[in-house]
C-alpha cells in the first residue's frame, strides 16, 4: 500500500503514465488516419482505373446475351466455387454459356470500348481492334476478354486484401463503391467460380469475402430503409 501511494505521489511515474497514454492515443489516431487515407486511395484507384475496365467487361457480356444466364445464378452466389456454379447452371446452360463466350468478336469489343471509355489499345500497347490484325483475322477476342478480366480480378483482389485485414478502412469504401462492386460481380461470377473447387484453396478468396460482407450489409440496409450516403473528400456521393 505504501509503495502504491509513493508511486502516485512522485511526479516522475505519473508523468510517465500520462506520456504513455498520450503516445498510445496519438498512435491510434495516426493508425486510423492512415487507414482512412488508404481507403481514399483505393476509392480513387478503383474509380479511375478499374471502373472503365469493369464497364468494358459487363458491356461485352451483356452484348452477347449473358444476362439471360446471370438471372439463374445471381441470387445464389455465396461460395463462388465450381460445385455451386454447376448447381446454379444446369449442364445445358453451362454449355450454352461457354458457347456465348466463344461468339465475342471485334464488333462487340468496339461497342464496349465506346460505351466504357476503356482504352484497350493502351492496355495492350498496340492496336487490338484493327480489323487487319492477326487477332481480328483469327477472332481471338474471347481470349483477349479473359486476359483483361483476370488482370482486372487480380487488381481487385489485391485491394480486397487491404480491406479484409484492416489496412484500409472498409467502411469508408463501402458507401461510394458498394453498388458498383455488387452490381458488376455477377459478370465475374462464372470466371471466378469455374476454377474453384470445393475442398481446395479458392482463387479470389478476399474478393469473395468482401462480396458476402457487403451484400449482407446492403440487404440489412434495404430492410431498415437506410439510404444514407456519406461524404467522400468533402463531396457527397
Amino acid at each position: 500500500m505504501i509503495v502504491i501511494v509513493w508511486f502516485f505521489a512522485t511526479p516522475m511515474p505519473i508523468m510517465t503514465v500520462i506520456s504513455v497514454c498520450i503516445a498510445l492515443l496519438a498512435y491510434k489516431f495516426q493508425k486510423n488516419e492512415k487507414r482512412k487515407d488508404k481507403a481514399y486511395q483505393i476509392a480513387d484507384r478503383y474509380s479511375k482505373n478499374l471502373i472503365p475496365r469493369a464497364r468494358f467487361i459487363s458491356c461485352i457480356l451483356k452484348d452477347i446475351g449473358i444476362d439471360n444466364y446471370i438471372k439463374t445464378f445471381q441470387d445464389g452466389m455465396i461460395r463462388f466455387d465450381n460445385y455451386e456454379l454447376t448447381k446454379l447452371l444446369n449442364e445445358n446452360c453451362f454449355c450454352e454459356f461457354k458457347k456465348c463466350l466463344e461468339k465475342i468478336n471485334i464488333k462487340n469489343v468496339k461497342i464496349a470500348v465506346l460505351k466504357s471509355g476503356f482504352n484497350i489499345n493502351s492496355f495492350f500497347g498496340y492496336n487490338i481492334i484493327d480489323e487487319r490484325s492477326y487477332i481480328s483475322e483469327n477472332n481471338l477476342y474471347p481470349v483477349i476478354l479473359e486476359k483483361i478480366l483476370y488482370n482486372f480480378l487480380n487488381e481487385v483482389e489485391s485491394l480486397c486484401v487491404l480491406l479484409r485485414y484492416n489496412i484500409a478502412d472498409e467502411k469508408i469504401i463501402y458507401q461510394p463503391l458498394h453498388l458498383i462492386f455488387l452490381g458488376n460481380i455477377k459478370y465475374w461470377y462464372y470466371f471466378i467460380s469455374k476454377d474453384n473447387y470445393l475442398n481446395g484453396d479458392r482463387y479470389y478468396d478476399n474478393l469473395i469475402w468482401l462480396y458476402n460482407k457487403w451484400n449482407k450489409r446492403k440487404n440489412k440496409q434495404i430492410k431498415k430503409g437506410n439510404t444514407k450516403s456519406i461524404a467522400y473528400r468533402g463531396k457527397k456521393l
